[in-house]
């Protein structure tokens, strides 16, 4: 029997910032520290919603290679705020969402 392991690594640059997605592939810290550095979350933030903006939907997919995980998950609640870490939020990339800013919502 014989098991191959597969993953990927996607670079994305957007003006003067780049985004690592990667999947089964571990980049070296040496390179992270040199090449790579946190964004603001307030500049994350801002590119969706304003400050005050409550998420209350989020329709999530799993960027994983594996057969063996759910695919897709969707979030709802009040206010999403606690229910998504930062260390889960690494296998999933967001699809759609619905935010409520000033009791208005907005659905993406």
């Amino acid at each position: 029997m014989r098991e191959k392991l597969c993953g990927y690594l996607m670079l994305v640059e957007y003006q003067k910032h780049v985004v690592v997605f990667s999947s089964r592939i571990g980049l070296p810290a040496a390179f992270k520290s040199k090449y790579l550095g946190p964004v603001a979350a307030s500049r994350l933030e801002g590119a969706i919603a304003r400050e005050n903006a409550v998420f209350q939907k989020l329709r999530m997919r799993n960027m994983s290679v594996s057969p063996h995980v759910m695919r897709n998950k969707m979030l709802e609640a009040p206010d999403l705020a606690n229910v998504v870490g930062p260390a889960g939020s690494r296998r999933y990339a967001p699809q759609t969402y619905t935010v409520s800013v000033d009791g208005r919502l907005r659905a993406n």
